[in-house]
């Protein structure tokens, strides 16, 4: 697992001014983290994405909709294996 402790105090990220790390899951879980630029987006039991995807792609998809970005926002999608 991503350690989001590590990860928010890093040089490189400290250094950016305005940042955000969105973790998606399909069960609550424990970030660790007190920090209000770490949110954690919970894809219900009940979504369907339009694709009837699974796993991955179904909790990105959720992610994608449910979250506004603005037009200029990068966005970095990591997993497990990234």
């Amino acid at each position: 697992m991503i350690d989001i402790q590590e990860t928010v105090s890093h040089p490189s990220i400290a250094s950016i001014a305005y940042w955000i790390i969105e973790v998606v899951t399909d069960n609550y879980m424990d970030l660790g983290s007190d920090n209000n630029s770490v949110n954690q987006i919970v894809v219900p039991s009940d979504y369907v994405s339009p694709g009837n995807t699974l796993f991955k792609a179904r909790a990105l998809h959720y992610a994608s909709v449910s979250v506004g970005t603005d037009s200029d926002a990068w966005i970095l999608h990591m997993d497990e294996e990234s």
